[in-house]
């Protein structure tokens, strides 16, 4: 791989590490990459730490918390007359 090829992949890198998962590789199948290089893209985003996993979880954060009882929600106080582990 020379320079070139690097600085393509890199630009895709950076271009799709924050999207969805769904979008991402919607984008990934579009560059039509060889094999190589679409292995180095993926291990890069895998390496990344998954921008996506984040989003979703943030996204699926307030439902989490709304079907928590309302003594187990964040900033919320124990129950009187007992105490939480």
């Amino acid at each position: 791989m020379n320079a070139a090829d690097w600085q393509a992949v890199r630009a895709l890198f950076d271009a799709l590490c924050d999207l969805p998962a769904t979008e991402r590789q919607r984008r990934i199948e579009e560059a039509g990459l060889d094999p190589q290089r679409r292995a180095l893209l993926q291990s890069m985003l895998a390496a990344d730490g998954g921008a996506a996993l984040r989003d979703d979880a943030a996204a699926q954060a307030p439902e989490v918390v709304a079907a928590l009882a309302p003594d187990e929600r964040p900033g919320s106080s124990p129950a009187r007359g007992g105490s939480r582990p």
